[in-house]
């Protein structure tokens, strides 16, 4: 294993992986994770709810796709379960998950963040926050 260059310097396929060849015209580094970008960046209203039967068409904490209600939940009805994305100003680098879905009379750009009590999400109330897809 060889030693993980500075932050700056690309890191070479040669460095990860000794004696590996790179073919001429190919420079040979590895993406970083920290500079990887979202796939997709937009605006949406974003509320929250709790586990109260009254915010829910049914168990209060069984998400849509099956999975039990927890921090790092999205409710979003237009990607698939399981999607990755951030909201990096209110939340910085956390990963949250699609893992339910809103009503329909929500439509495209609206999200909603699962959150352990009611006060804490009445508290939050309605924001415009940017969107990161990954």
């Amino acid at each position: 294993y060889a030693a993980q260059p500075e932050e700056s310097q690309p890191i070479l396929l040669q460095q990860v992986f000794p004696g590996v060849q790179v073919p001429a015209g190919r420079v040979g580094e590895l993406p970083r994770a920290a500079n990887k970008s979202a796939k997709k960046v937009f605006s949406v209203t974003m509320t929250a709810y709790s586990s109260s039967v009254d915010e829910t068409d049914g168990d209060p904490f069984t998400a849509a796709s099956g999975a039990k209600v927890h921090d790092g939940m999205i409710a979003y009805n237009f990607l698939p379960f399981g999607t990755k994305v951030r909201f990096p100003n209110h939340f910085g680098d956390k990963v949250f998950v699609v893992e339910d879905r809103m009503n329909p009379r929500y439509g495209r750009y609206s999200t909603d963040i699962w959150m352990p009590s009611k006060d804490a999400a009445k508290q939050w109330g309605a924001r415009v926050v940017r969107m990161e897809i990954l």
